[in-house]
């Protein structure tokens, strides 16, 4: 048993989701009102049975106790699995000595952190200091609700008292200097970082101290504001400031307002707008933008300062979003851009102070980012008919720099009207921008591939055996279907509960542990997946074509394919470090992975590239028909032409679908006779429309499996 398994075996679903929402029992399954989203009605439903969740409502997501820790508490599968390890008993932590080590060293420093934290506000609160604390009240704003929740502190005058503090608490100089609490000089002299200046504690996505920005309090010392260095703990190119509070309002919404300062969103906060952070430097990163997109956000605000160089750190973190979104072969990072300006160039800190309503309007009413570039890249150009007598070359170079900005957008709607509007400004051919632009569409960088690639053939199905009975047509026996949009299923009768007669009605299928056929082919899928990763993007390209622009099919049933579409847990696990692995670009996919995979982990990925599809399939069929089977699967291994690779790994994972959402419909009629239809109208509705979606795109997978066929 995996850890996965043996945590999922130790936790029940509905008593831990009962911690977070008002679990009502409803025939087999429970219902509340979505823990995730605001309603009225119910429509989140648990499955006790198949220890699954499913939110019928605005998220319309589901999954197991993993997926729902994850999306409660935006965590990322690592973390998900240390905190469930923990409450089942579980230890899932690294195996190595010197991992374990270097863990037990951060938390320690950690705790330092916090420490330190609680020291510099409790020398704020001292009578000797109270200038420091009416600075903080009356120039800064804050109010002492703030400067508790933030812990807001100062950092005496002196240069030792910091140290001798906490080396009086046990801690080594050489402790204090790894977190930055401490400097050297070049003649070796140890002293405190931090002297006569108001701090504010940097927090990590959890909420635990990893660093402080001290703001100076004296006009001579240099610079104002002096953050701590990179540590072991800190790195502001990976940190957004307020990210901790700001990041459950801004998945509620949808919606994340980036600014520049710390203080600038100590003051949003303060005024209720939650939804808001910091950059830490003067320019957006790249790992910034995927703290919150899409993991939270789906629309960045970009509301930098209004100077010159708040206007080129704007258009710098366009550009950072940008490559992003590109670098996206996938498409699921389509996050709507936009940027707030604020007039007579104010910080948003002095602004919320003065007039909180018209922060508020701004945000409702911030420019769309090519909007944003358009504007600033023509600002020097004439207007109107006067455009025609820049030179042709110069429109032109100006066009080009804009284009990446249109480019990057996945509405090709959208792109086309920006583009139309650059014609417009610019006095340029459509047509010659149309089709630049479409010659900036990105496409998947893919490494050049070998002629060939070794890999095992496809596992058989169970009706390409010897002697195996011809699978039950179901559809050639059942009543039609019904007014929901699919058929029922057969059960045998039960003498003991007074059937004589097949009963026409909804079973739950429960898999086995064991390797089973449809195992193997999840198996099958995963290998061809780490051995060709681009082909992900053409199988949701194949996915998104299905759905024939159906937006809903687009969101649910025909989006790209994800851990739901596996079965088994540690299949599960390994696809989402798959996704997880794409979507970074410092590492090798497998290597990525391996780093991430605990040890039972990296046991089921080896068990996957050595996969003896023959050896399997014997010991299902307890070494029965050995010679037949010999015959249909070699045990050696076969060669296949790229496109080869691209049509198995895509029939595959069709098929995969097409059996998840077989069983998604199993389940919705499971809850349609268990629910009350007095009661639970609503989201009786809800099923049934889902019902009917599922049955639309399992009909669209079977035209896609057949066209896949015929490649």
């Amino acid at each position: 048993m995996s850890q996965i398994d043996d945590i999922k075996s130790k936790l029940d679903i509905v008593s831990y989701i009962q911690q977070y929402a008002s679990l009502k029992r409803a025939g087999r399954t429970y219902k509340a009102c979505c823990p995730f989203h605001s309603e009225k009605t119910p429509s989140f439903v648990v499955n006790p049975d198949k220890q699954t969740w499913r939110c019928f409502g605005a998220c319309n997501e589901g999954g197991d106790i993993f997926s729902f820790a994850q999306k409660y508490h935006h965590w990322n599968f690592g973390e998900a699995l240390e905190e469930l390890g923990r409450l089942a008993g579980v230890d899932v932590r690294p195996q190595s000595p010197l991992d374990r080590q270097k863990e037990e060293r951060k938390d320690r420093l950690r705790g330092l952190m916090t420490a330190a934290s609680e020291y510099y506000h409790a020398q704020l609160q001292l009578p000797t200091v109270a200038d420091v604390l009416r600075y903080a009240k009356e120039k800064r704003g804050f109010t002492d609700e703030t400067i508790t929740r933030y812990q807001i502190g100062y950092a005496p005058q002196g240069w030792q008292n910091l140290h001798d503090e906490f080396t009086k608490l046990g801690y080594s100089e050489e402790e204090l200097l790894e977190v930055g609490l401490l400097s050297k000089n070049e003649a070796g002299r140890v002293y405190d970082r931090f002297r006569n200046r108001l701090m504010i504690p940097i927090r990590d996505e959890k909420g635990r101290v990893i660093a402080f920005g001290a703001r100076a309090l004296h006009p001579d010392d240099q610079p104002k504001y002096l953050n701590s260095p990179q540590t072991i703990l800190f790195d502001k190119s990976h940190t957004l400031f307020g990210l901790d509070v700001a990041k459950t309002i801004i998945s509620k919404h949808e919606v994340a307002v980036i600014v520049e300062g710390y203080m600038d969103v100590i003051q949003a906060h303060q005024a209720g707008f939650l939804n808001v952070v910091a950059q830490m430097g003067t320019a957006l990163t790249e790992h910034q933008v995927k703290l919150i997109a899409p993991r939270y956000a789906k629309k960045i605000i970009l509301a930098l300062d209004s100077d010159t160089a708040g206007q080129s750190a704007t258009r710098k973190s366009i550009d950072t979003v940008r490559e992003v979104l590109q670098s996206d072969y996938g498409a699921r990072l389509s996050v709507d851009i936009r940027v707030l300006q604020i007039p007579d160039a104010k910080d948003p800190d002095d602004l919320i102070r003065e007039n909180p309503n018209s922060w508020e309007k701004l945000v409702a009413e911030a420019t769309a980012a090519v909007q944003f570039v358009i504007m600033t890249e023509t600002a020097d150009l004439p207007k109107g008919i006067e455009m025609r007598q820049v030179p042709l070359w110069e429109r032109e170079a100006v066009a080009k720099r804009i284009l990446p900005i249109l480019s990057a957008s996945q509405n090709s709607v959208t792109r086309r009207e920006n583009l139309q509007q650059l014609a417009t400004r610019l006095y340029l051919d459509y047509v010659q921008l149309l089709q630049w632009s479409e010659g900036m569409q990105t496409t998947p960088k893919e490494t050049p591939p070998k002629k060939t690639l070794r890999v095992l053939p496809p596992p058989p199905t169970k009706s390409d055996m010897p002697d195996e009975p011809p699978p039950l047509d179901l559809a050639s026996i059942a009543p039609p279907p019904d007014d929901d949009g699919f058929s029922p299923v057969p059960v045998p009768p039960n003498e003991s509960k007074g059937k004589s007669e097949w009963d026409w009605q909804p079973v739950v299928v429960h898999r086995p542990p064991k390797l089973t056929a449809e195992r193997a082919l999840e198996a099958y899928c995963l290998k061809m997946l780490f051995k060709a990763p681009t082909v992900y993007y053409q199988i949701s390209r194949k996915l998104r074509s299905l759905a024939n622009q159906d937006e809903i099919l687009l969101q649910d049933n025909l989006s790209e394919l994800s851990p739901r579409d596996f079965f088994a847990n540690d299949y599960q696990v390994l696809m989402r470090l798959f996704i997880e692995a794409i979507e970074q670009q410092d590492q090798e996919t497998l290597d990525y992975v391996q780093a991430n995979s605990t040890q039972s982990l990296k046991q089921v990925l080896d068990q996957l590239f050595n996969l003896d599809v023959t050896t399997e399939i014997k010991r299902q069929l307890n070494h029965k028909f050995v010679a037949d089977i010999q015959a249909i699967v070699q045990n050696t291994v076969i060669e296949l032409t790229d496109e080869q690779v691209v049509r198995e790994s895509m029939l595959t994972a069709l098929k995969l679908r097409r059996s998840r959402l077989l069983q998604e419909l199993q389940e919705y009629k499971i809850m349609l006779s268990d629910l009350d239809s007095r009661e639970d109208e609503h989201l009786l509705q809800e099923i049934r429309i889902r019902v009917k979606y599922v049955a639309k795109a399992m009909g669209a997978l079977d035209k896609g499996i057949q066209e896949v066929q015929k490649m």
